[in-house]
């Protein structure tokens, strides 16, 4: 395995975990479920964490602006997509 190959694969689990929490935490918001929400806004906001750094530290890796970093973060769960997006296309060389 390449370390393109590492650094593709864990930002592609890092933002499919990142946006299904966001999914799971509305639906305990959407459910008055304040225990879920606890919970699911806990580990939605350590995975999102996990998610921007990637982001960042992979950012030059795969040939991405600074401007495109700060989408895919500001965004957050719609970011993500837009990431795994980017990583489904292949890259120039």
């Amino acid at each position: 395995m390449q370390a393109s190959d590492a650094a593709t694969r864990r930002l592609r689990a890092i933002s499919i975990l990142e946006t299904l929490s966001f999914i799971v935490l509305l639906a305990m918001m959407i459910s008055n479920n304040e225990a879920g929400v606890s919970i699911a806004g806990a580990i939605h906001g350590l995975l999102f964490l996990g998610y921007a750094v990637l982001v960042l530290v992979d950012r030059e890796h795969f040939g991405w602006s600074w401007a495109f970093a700060a989408l895919a973060i500001l965004t957050g769960p719609l970011g993500a997509i837009f990431v795994l997006e980017k990583l489904r296309r292949p890259r120039p060389s």
